[in-house]
């Protein structure tokens, strides 16, 4: 069985939470999930602008801008290390 997984990405990369916020919001969709599931919620935090992978469910890649496709070939050389910088 897979994982479904949800990440929260603030739309301005310059900006994150304090990581008090991020427990804070946590703890509020902890809250949100029905007793009767077993689900894990972490918060990964990082320092820096990161690449996140999506997995296997990515269908298209697309600039926020313009609209225009990106090559999933580039994707996936950007997480395999393949590229230093975006």
């Amino acid at each position: 069985m897979s994982d479904d997984v949800r990440a929260v990405i603030p739309a301005d990369p310059r900006w994150q939470p304090d990581r008090a916020a991020a427990d804070r919001t946590a703890a509020v969709v902890a809250g949100l999930v029905p007793r009767d599931e077993n689900v894990d919620i972490d918060v990964t935090w990082h320092e820096t602008l990161t690449v996140v992978d999506c997995g296997q469910n990515l269908e298209r890649i697309g600039c926020p801008q313009c609209g225009a496709s990106i090559d999933t070939e580039w994707w996936a050389d950007l997480l395999s290390g393949r590229f230093v910088s975006l």
